[in-house]
């Protein structure tokens, strides 16, 4: 039952992400009243506000947001929902739009940029002002003045506040950047000598609602050893686990814990008793594990 209503949740959304225009999710028929709207209370409508269903929804959309359900906008869902072609793409790591990483990590992108710009940037010199002048920009800090044709200001929202615009930024915006305030969120890279899941028939991606850690995605160099894993957890203010990642020695400790529980080899993938069902198992269970103890773990 609780597999057909999410099912039947999914295909409505997609109806409703169908009527939201990409470039102008605002003009949306229904907008005013989708935004007003989250998507904490769209699922309790569909009675999907409890068990599996609602435990997997909420993990899902922490993740993309790293918020809570009802602090999510009903439109903004829709609109990615819209954007991505469905909500199983959305969602998805295979086939999906979770699919694809940077080869190198993303912070490569920012250091070739930088490479080749060379002595053009400039650290440690906080912006404290914009100005417009005609067709031109002028960008302030303590020791430098930069005039440009165009400006593009890519820092958190929360710090766009602290500087200084002439023309001074629309009400609007300003209580948008104000409001915009990131969540919180948990990623830890755990590295094996090698992704030995992979040798097992396994993909590395397991998903556990309310674990310490939610989701885990393979995230080994292609191809070949180190085998590293990417272990997150969105903290919610009302998750059950949020008090055991506020220490740093607890997130060290339980994450490979948790992550060896999932990906250890099966003794017998085709039978539906529990893995460890006896003594002998749960003896052969813990010695697999304990073989596969990550070199080293570095958490964001």
């Amino acid at each position: 039952m609780a597999v057909a209503r999410i099912a039947l949740v999914q295909f409505r959304l997609d109806r409703l992400a169908r009527t939201v225009p990409i470039e102008a999710p605002w003009t949306a028929a229904r907008a005013a009243k989708w935004d007003a709207e989250t998507v904490g209370s769209y699922l309790r409508r569909t009675r999907i506000s409890s068990g599996i269903g609602h435990d997997l929804y909420e993990m899902a959309v922490r993740g993309l947001f790293a918020a809570e359900l009802d602090d999510v906008s009903f439109l903004h869902l829709l609109y990615l929902v819209r954007a991505h072609g469905s909500i199983n793409t959305l969602f998805s790591i295979e086939g999906g739009s979770q699919e694809n990483m940077v080869d190198g990590g993303a912070g490569s992108i920012a250091e070739r940029v930088a490479h080749e710009l060379g002595d053009a940037v400039h650290l440690n010199e906080a912006v404290l002002s914009i100005e417009q002048r005609g067709d031109r920009v002028v960008v302030r800090s303590a020791g430098r003045i930069v005039s440009a044709w165009h400006a593009v200001v890519a820092v958190p929202p929360s710090t766009v506040v602290e500087m200084e615009f002439d023309p001074v930024l629309p009400d609007d915006r300003a209580g948008l950047l104000r409001s915009a305030v990131g969540g919180m969120e948990t990623k830890t890279l755990v590295v094996y000598d090698e992704p030995f899941w992979r040798a097992d028939g396994l993909r590395g991606q397991t998903a556990q609602p309310n674990s310490p850690a939610e989701v885990t995605i393979d995230g080994s160099p292609s191809p070949g050893p180190p085998g590293c894993s990417h272990p997150s957890h969105s903290v919610s203010s009302q998750s059950a686990s949020t008090r055991s990642m506020r220490a740093s020695d607890d997130v060290r400790c339980s994450m490979p814990s948790s992550r060896d529980s999932v990906l250890a080899p099966r003794r017998h993938p085709r039978s539906s008793r529990p893995r460890g069902g006896t003594s002998r198992g749960r003896e052969a269970a813990a010695r697999r594990t304990s073989r596969r103890v990550p070199s080293r773990a570095t958490e964001h």
